[in-house]
């Protein structure tokens, strides 16, 4: 059962006019019966209360609902929220009181000056969710954030513990439309940080990710595949895995102009990052021998419509036929690669248009045969490609697999030479560690094997 009562004022009884900020408080009357209490303060800035005193008695609030009256062009000002007797953990909603409710104001200010320093007093046990029209041009800081919506421009920090009480790691989900460059959004939960593009956004606002992303005690999760799109911001997984980055066919990875391409740095595993170009500074950093399967992989990085550029590094391809993308791992564009790209262990596959002059391709063994290197262009081998890099391997274990070129097939017969001259391939190489003379280019044609 649910009882309904609308005060102008909290804590004490007013007779102040309802106005501005509205906060609807929830709180339990006895087992089975819960009471709704509308309130309302001036606003911008507002107070919310973990107690209100209600019925004659201090009641400890176990929800709260906020919206401004004019939910699209009213700004919701800074959230204070007052101390309470015990510890306890209190979810606030941003959202109208109608069935199924709207976003709760244009802008907010927040709850958290972005300070570092300050974030362990802010948003202490308390869950953040909802939705506003316009940009949050404050911070927010929480334990938990299930599913906060802006449609707007992220112009502040986002910052969360992931939990739901003290203890339990939980989920911090946003849903955003665009982060500008000097927001940061990080998680501190063992569990997900999960980012998706919102539905609506506001007027003029354009999809670009300019901002940071980090968690840095879990996992990553980003899906902002809904039409043209820049992700011109850096990710950092310090302990934990990118599970995916998908900007789909139409969103790109790219430089801001005149800045840094994006770094993309993950200690364990990058399973996917899928865009139509990528120009990133990828690594994955955990490149220990000894670290257990598939800690140190990349499963797949995919440019659907473009090329690749940057630097990839990594401990290994996974090149497994299990996993979230089965048989599909490596590295793949329709266009050319132009990033170095280092595998330091083992396994390579890579099919591109062209190895670039400017790109160079070094990996341990090219072995396995879930793995192949395809250059779909006829001279599509223009820069390096250097294989047993740490000098690992013998030639015959670190060269087993034919490397393609357009319909030409470059085979390791004598260890690390093989009889096409650059010229029929783009101008490039592949080199076989410890190098060898490569006869067919050398002028004059040497007929000797080479040493």
């Amino acid at each position: 059962m649910k009882l309904y009562v609308a005060l102008c004022a909290f804590l004490v009884l007013s007779s102040v006019a309802c106005a501005g900020v509205n906060i609807r408080y929830r709180y339990q009357l006895s087992p089975g019966v819960d009471v709704e209490v509308d309130t309302s303060q001036p606003g911008p800035n507002f107070t919310v209360n973990r107690e209100i005193f209600h019925n004659n008695a201090t009641r400890r609030v176990t929800s709260v609902l906020v919206w401004t009256d004019s939910p699209t062009t009213e700004d919701l000002g800074v959230m204070t929220l007052s101390p309470a007797v015990g510890q306890f953990f209190l979810p606030i909603l941003l959202r109208t009181p109608q069935p199924g409710g709207f976003p709760a104001c244009r802008n907010w200010s927040g709850n958290w000056d972005g300070n570092v320093s300050t974030f362990q007093n802010a948003g202490v046990l308390v869950g953040i969710s909802g939705e506003i029209n316009g940009n949050l041009i404050g911070s927010v800081a929480a334990n938990q954030i299930n599913g906060l919506g802006v449609r707007g421009r992220v112009i502040g920090h986002i910052r969360s513990r992931g939990q739901d009480d003290q203890t339990q790691p939980g989920l911090t989900l946003l849903e955003l439309a665009a982060v500008d460059s000097g927001a940061t959004i990080v998680s501190e939960s063992t569990g997900l940080l999960q980012i998706a593009p919102i539905a609506t956004i506001a007027l003029g606002t354009t999809r670009d990710m300019d901002g940071s992303v980090s968690n840095n005690s879990g996992n990553v999760f980003v899906r902002w595949d809904i039409g043209p799109s820049r992700w011109r911001g850096n990710i950092t997984v310090p302990n934990g895995r990118l599970l995916q980055l998908d900007l789909g066919s139409s969103g790109s990875i790219v430089a801001r102009p005149g800045g840094p391409r994006p770094s993309i740095v993950v200690k364990n595993t990058i399973d996917q990052i899928q865009a139509a170009s990528i120009d990133a500074d990828i690594q994955v950093t955990e490149q220990s021998p000894s670290a257990p399967e598939p800690i140190g992989y990349i499963q797949r990085i995919e440019a659907l419509n473009g090329s690749i550029s940057g630097s990839i590094s990594c401990r290994r391809f996974s090149l497994t036929t299990g996993g979230p993308l089965p048989n599909v791992g490596g590295v793949r564009a329709t266009g050319a690669l132009s990033a170095s790209l280092t595998s330091v262990i083992q396994d390579t596959a890579l099919q591109v248009s062209e190895v670039s002059s400017s790109a160079m391709v070094r990996t341990g063994r090219f072995a396995s045969t879930l793995g192949d290197i395809m250059l779909l262009d006829a001279m599509g081998l223009k820069g390096q490609i250097i294989l047993n890099q740490t000098l690992s391997f013998t030639p015959a274990q670190a060269w087993g697999r034919p490397i393609k070129v357009g319909t030409q097939t470059i085979n390791n017969t004598l260890e690390g030479e093989y009889e096409l001259p650059s010229a029929q391939l783009g101008g490039g190489a592949v080199g076989l560690a410890p190098f060898r003379l490569y006869r067919a280019d050398s002028v004059p044609t040497a007929t000797a094997p080479g040493a």
